[in-house]
């Protein structure tokens, strides 16, 4: 009888440890996916301010270059009415030489 009750207790231990096993398996299963979980939130939000700051760096660089351009092509358009107005000068010059030549 001592015997069989020996045996019942060591079967119940054996079955209290198997439980505790699966709980501290289940806890670490839950723990790592709670890990990961955040891991990829953390990856992704890394990922969202890179794209946001090429964008802004994109939108800086195409404004930039918007402006720049706008700037040479006024420069050039200055540049062609003052050789305009050079080449009217020099006309009316050329008429006055002329008509006082005659």
């Amino acid at each position: 009888m001592y015997w069989k009750l020996m045996i019942a207790g060591f079967q119940s231990s054996i079955v209290v440890a198997a439980v505790v096993v699966v709980a501290v398996v289940a806890v670490l299963a839950a723990a790592t996916a709670v890990v990961e979980l955040v891991v990829v939130a953390a990856v992704l939000a890394a990922a969202s301010v890179v794209v946001e700051i090429v964008v802004v760096v994109v939108v800086v660089v195409v404004v930039v270059v918007v402006v720049v351009v706008e700037e040479e092509e006024e420069e050039e358009e200055e540049e062609e009415e003052e050789e305009e107005e050079e080449e009217e000068e020099e006309e009316e010059e050329n008429e006055r030489r002329q008509i006082k030549t005659k």
